[in-house]
């Protein structure tokens, strides 16, 4: 990495409500246990009890998951690194950065950890091109895409 020999910049801090508020209307269940039940009888109808098996627990899931209560996460970049809620991500471990407007504004970063390499942050309300010019005097940028699974599960409201 190289030597940052400027004075640092003021952190930036923000919040956020990790799963949109959305009300769950019995519509919503119902559209997911119809499809998990079409998808349990195709399952069944190939002889393949494992995969109705496990529709059934990923239906169970998302309604379980769709019925939390919204929490509110709190984000930092500081010269130390970038804090999401509790965790610690070190500018040290993070080898670039994009700042995507895919689905609105997200900080997307590439670490050197081998099972999650690629992490999503949502931007809220702070200024993507002041975020932009703060990971730049610690990280490099690469053009990076939000993952799918956090577009989706952005779509969905998770």
């Amino acid at each position: 990495m190289y030597e940052n020999t400027e004075q640092p910049l003021e952190n930036i801090k923000w919040q956020r409500t990790a799963n949109r508020e959305r009300s769950r209307q019995r519509q919503w269940y119902f559209n997911i246990c119809i499809v998990a039940a079409l998808l349990i009888i195709l399952a069944i109808d190939m002889a393949n009890p494992m995969l109705a098996v496990i529709v059934f627990l990923g239906a169970a899931i998302i309604c379980l998951h769709g019925s939390r209560e919204a929490r509110t996460v709190e984000y930092e970049l500081s010269e130390k690194g970038v804090r999401v809620g509790t965790r610690i991500y070190k500018m040290e471990n993070i080898e670039a950065f994009w700042v995507s407007e895919l689905g609105g504004d997200h900080l997307v970063l590439r670490s050197n950890r081998a099972v999650t390499p690629v992490h999503s942050i949502p931007l809220a309300d702070i200024d993507p091109r002041r975020v932009g010019a703060f990971m730049r005097r610690y990280v490099p940028a690469e053009k990076m895409e939000v993952p799918l699974a956090d577009f989706i599960s952005n779509y969905l409201g998770f």
